[in-house]
């Protein structure tokens, strides 16, 4: 019989161990896609949530807050006095998802 000299080429247990090590490869990649996927639906979801709400307060400021307003904000300085700003506290809400499953809130004060 008659061998040939220099062959090129792989072993079959070679070619296995390599597809073995890709599978292994692409399974671990998969899952981390599968997370991420889920992530950034969720991302998107409270990114509709908060333009809902931003519209809502957007609104709520450009109708004007009345002069009337009760609402203070006291600030207080360590070793100063205290300020009191008057003015309206604003709070609104926006939910997105599933079922309305994501809730953002969002709080403002508009000082007079």
């Amino acid at each position: 019989m008659k061998t040939l000299k220099n062959q090129k080429g792989f072993t079959m247990v070679e070619v296995i161990v390599a597809a073995v090590m890709l599978v292994i490869v692409a399974v671990a990649l998969l899952g981390l896609y599968g997370n991420n996927f889920s992530w950034i639906v969720g991302a998107g979801y409270r990114m509709k949530a908060l333009d809902e709400a931003r519209t809502e307060m957007d609104s709520q400021i450009a109708s004007g807050a009345p002069d009337d307003s009760t609402d203070s904000l006291s600030i207080s300085f360590p070793g100063a006095s205290t300020v009191t700003v008057m003015g309206k506290y604003l709070q609104t809400t926006g939910t997105d998802g599933p079922g309305g499953s994501v809730s953002v809130m969002l709080d403002s004060f508009i000082p007079r």
